[in-house]
């Protein structure tokens, strides 16, 4: 069905509840997060600390904006935690007519790329710093159902929320269960002298030149055992990059600003002929000693994530770069490659089941982005929004 597309001036209005600050009361700071992940409690303040003349009082329902980051999706809705919080003139707020506007439907309304497009649009041009000027958020659009029609949409969307986060829950066990027992299955088998991780793996790279009007299609890979995903394809001319690596199935590839945290996979054929940076090392399986499959087990376990982390030191920025030699000279203990085969072969059962997992993640995490496209952008409704 289609619904009413209004502005928001229609049915909201800006408010300001200013108080000047006054040493030796706290004040609760708001926050707002990116792509409508909501509103939080930043911190507290002494009055005599902050730079700003007036904080402007948060009311629950309140509609709260970024102006620096709306075009990122910075807004939200204030919930009973952040009544009586404060912001300053960088977050203005709204006031919604609850009478025609549930503000749970907008709550919901800017979790939707639609919404982070339009912010974008009104960003544009208003300063050198793109900042939304409070007075262009009201010109958003927004459908609008009839009250009756959002609480029953509202109550589907939180039924089928629910439910999301009582899977994500339980796969996240799962796959923190299996960690551990691989972890146990290894210590078990490996024999008992340390070694260093060098007698196992060494490095490999297919270096390849870039070439300015070649596309490259990029990999990247997230910290924490996350694994490698896929990313746009750029040509030669957009990098200052004078090569780049080529993946291939079961090369060891750790990321030397973030390997540190985690950020280490196993190539697998799907990955073959894709692209990474020079910041990525690789590096290969030595055949009688290591098994690709089995370091792609292992790696995720919370002992190798640990090892990662304790080769490198200092913190954030001047955090050292996990070098190629440091690798090599981390200690391991290793099952010998005929225990690595047995060992993969007792865990089919459970790879099979992380396998599931991963594919259980990728349909429930696409779940609710498709109910709220539905919703908010279904049939007759699209051309109105700019494009996602």
């Amino acid at each position: 069905m289609t619904w009413p597309i209004v502005p928001l001036r229609k049915v909201a209005k800006q408010v300001q509840r200013p108080e000047v600050p006054k040493p030796g009361t706290t004040y609760r700071r708001i926050g707002v997060r990116l792509w409508g992940r909501g509103a939080y409690l930043r911190d507290a303040i002494d009055g005599s600390v902050t730079k700003y003349p007036a904080l402007y009082r948060v009311q629950k329902d309140d509609i709260v904006v970024n102006k620096i980051w709306a075009r990122n999706g910075s807004v939200a809705v204030a919930t009973d935690e952040l009544d009586s919080s404060f912001g300053s003139s960088e977050f203005p707020t709204y006031e919604v007519d609850k009478a025609i506007l549930s503000p749970e439907w907008f709550a919901w309304f800017t979790r939707t790329p639609g919404l982070w497009a339009q912010c974008d649009n009104l960003s544009r041009g208003t300063s050198g710093q793109n900042r939304l000027r409070p007075e262009r958020f009201l010109d958003v659009l927004l459908p609008l159902p009839p009250p009756d029609r959002q609480r029953c949409i509202i109550s589907r969307l939180n039924k089928v929320a629910a439910l999301v986060e009582e899977v994500c829950f339980l796969r996240e066990k799962i796959d923190r269960d299996a960690c551990f027992l691989v972890e146990n299955v290894h210590f078990e088998r490996s024999n008992p002298s340390e070694r260093p991780f060098g007698e196992f793996i060494e490095p490999w790279e297919d270096r390849v030149s870039v070439e300015p009007t070649r596309h490259y299609p990029q990999i990247g890979l997230r910290a924490f055992a996350g694994g490698l995903f896929f990313k746009e394809s750029i040509e030669g001319s957009q990098t200052t990059y004078r090569t780049f690596t080529r993946l291939h199935d079961s090369l060891f590839v750790v990321s030397q600003p973030k390997g540190w945290e985690g950020a280490v996979a196993v190539c697998d054929s799907s990955h073959e002929g894709w692209y990474t940076s020079p910041e990525y090392r690789t590096f290969r399986c030595k055949p009688s000693r290591l098994e690709a499959r089995y370091l792609a087990v292992l790696l995720r376990t919370p002992w190798f994530q640990q090892e990662l982390t304790k080769q490198t030191r200092g913190q954030g920025a001047r955090r050292e770069r996990l070098r190629p030699d440091m690798l090599l000279d981390m200690k391991v203990k290793m099952p010998t490659i005929e225990n690595q085969y047995e060992i993969l072969s007792q865990l089919a059962g459970l790879c099979d089941l992380r396998t599931l997992v991963v594919g259980v993640r990728c349909g429930v995490d696409s779940v609710i982005p498709s109910l709220l496209h539905r919703y908010f952008f279904g049939s007759g409704q699209q051309s109105v929004f700019p494009a996602e």
